[in-house]
């Protein structure tokens, strides 16, 4: 499965091909200042600069944020993405340095990174490791860049301070008092909840001049001053005990799906659902969708797409994509998988709400999305869906190794030919299976974690915890090696190779 973990909290936007097209750049004079290089985009004056091998220590030791772009000249992606980059660079250079990694350059770096599809970000934020996993597109990439660099708490000194703060909601202004209890749980919030700008107000005429008292805080969760609400920390253990109050109290209830509501959910341990329905039938739902988040009110928040514009997002979550209406619903742990509507029930508002409700108890389970079992399987490949999954992978008496693909995915049609030449290879030993399942057609356990395609797994015998072939070039050699690594069958193989061997010399020495 792709991981769910949402701690970078849960992309919203996943699932780039990786299209292999030939691309070269023209020729770029490239200066060089304090001893980096800069690579100058066609589109904008902005200045990305280049990390290499060289001088990345360098870098690391001199800047505290950097936000890192790997990428591959020739990957359409990245092409397509180059101008937002420079856009990003543009706006945020003057908060951290703006890189990029040639990964055809310096690959040693992109396999000390882990890179495995392009363009691939991440913030480096201290000791801290972020990968940004939303959209490709510069706004949505300067907001969660700055949201992560940004200090926990701003503390405002003056009346200038506190007008020019909060240009983007929702963001919260407190009353507390230096080193108390109050100011603690308010910088912790500052800590968990990113998405939320947070201020201090610590000089009591400035307290009184908000009409704020002590240890009291005003959340302006929106542009319309008709929705400001004031509250005392006092009330409040937890920052997770804010953020609940903030989602119950602040949206509407009944939440269209966009990425700021998404985010902040997810950073929450709220149980919400999406439900997502075709246009044309938006309207009929519409009432049981309002039933729905009224009758769950403060246990469960409702949000709502159309099919057409995010039924895409509900297949990522475990829904097959093809029937509609649907919901997925996503579980206080957060780094549980999401939940789908079981598809092959029709979706009512009775048969919600009981489900959503054994949600929040924990025993509502998920549909589990697979294709229909093959007719033959006689190829040198295995082929595996869900269904078939437990009698085929995990079977105790088999080695198996498993290619996770997807139909849509350039890299494993180019390695599909080598795939079968390694199955056919291992094909006299029969202890050993080696397979491939679409993983963007059929849900798997989630401890196969991947985030690229195509990705391998080890199954071995009796065991079965999968071992994941996290050096993968398309090299059927190293891939066959690591196969011989694990196999009981070769291992053993190698075994009776040395204790022949020992009595040999044995033998010799007689």
């Amino acid at each position: 499965m792709r991981s769910f973990l949402i701690l970078s909290f849960l992309f919203l936007f996943l699932s780039l091909s990786l299209l292999s097209h030939s691309y070269e750049y023209d020729d770029i004079d490239v200066p060089e200042i304090d001893g980096i290089d800069f690579r100058f985009h066609d589109q904008s004056s902005s200045k990305v600069a280049i990390i290499t091998t060289e001088n990345f220590e360098q870098i690391l030791e001199d800047n505290e944020n950097i936000l890192i772009e790997f990428f591959a000249p020739w990957d359409e992606a990245c092409q397509d993405f180059a101008p937002d980059y420079d856009l990003v660079a543009t706006t945020l250079k003057d908060l951290l340095l703006i890189a990029s990694v040639d990964v055809t350059t310096d690959p040693s770096l992109a396999l000390e990174y882990r890179i495995r599809s392009y363009p691939t970000i991440i913030l480096i934020k201290g000791q801290d490791l972020l990968t940004y996993e939303g959209e490709l597109e510069a706004n949505e990439l300067i907001s969660w860049t700055y949201n992560n660099i940004r200090p926990n708490v701003t503390t405002l000194n003056s009346a200038e301070e506190i007008e020019g703060f909060g240009q983007k909601s929702p963001f919260i202004i407190a009353a507390v008092t230096k080193d108390t209890p109050a100011q603690n749980l308010l910088h912790n919030l500052g800590h968990h909840a990113r998405y939320l700008s947070v201020a201090e107000v610590l000089d009591t005429h400035l307290q009184e001049l908000l009409s704020l008292k002590p240890n009291e805080f005003r959340l302006y969760p929106d542009d319309d001053d008709s929705h400001v609400l004031t509250e005392s920390l006092e009330k409040f253990s937890t920052p997770r005990d804010i953020q609940r109050w903030i989602i119950f109290n602040s949206h509407q209830l009944l939440s269209p799906l966009d990425d700021a509501t998404f985010q902040q959910l997810a950073a929450s341990d709220v149980v919400f659902s999406i439900f997502f329905v075709p246009s044309d039938q938006m309207s009929t739902w519409m009432p049981s969708l309002t039933n729905l988040a009224e009758d769950l009110k403060n246990s469960v928040k409702i949000l709502w797409a159309t099919s057409e514009q995010a039924g895409s997002f509900a297949k990522q979550f475990g829904a097959t994509g093809e029937v509609f209406p649907t919901q997925i619903a996503f579980q206080s742990d957060k780094s549980a998988r999401p939940l789908a509507w079981n598809e092959e029930v029709s979706l009512t508002y009775d048969g919600a709400l009981e489900w959503l409700k054994g949600v929040v108890e924990g025993t509502s389970i998920g549909f589990i999305k697979s294709q229909s079992i093959p007719e033959s399987n006689s190829g040198p490949v295995t082929s595996v869906v869900a269904k078939n999954f437990v009698d085929i992978v995990l079977d105790p008496t088999k080695d198996v190794l498993l290619q996770v693909f997807a139909d849509w995915c350039h890299h494993c049609h180019i390695f599909a030919p080598k795939y079968e030449e390694l199955a056919s290879l291992f094909k006299p030993v029969k202890t050993l299976v080696i397979a491939s399942i679409d993983g963007d057609a059929n849900a798997l356990p989630e401890n196969v974690i991947y985030d690229s395609y195509p990705s391998f797994f080890f199954f071995p015998a009796h065991s079965k915890t999968p071992i994941e072939f996290a050096d993968f070039t398309g090299s059927l050699f190293s891939l066959a090696e690591f196969v011989k690594a694990h196999s009981r069958y070769f291992r053993l193989l190698l075994v009776s190779k040395n204790n022949d061997l020992n009595h040999a010399n044995s033998a010799q020495q007689v």
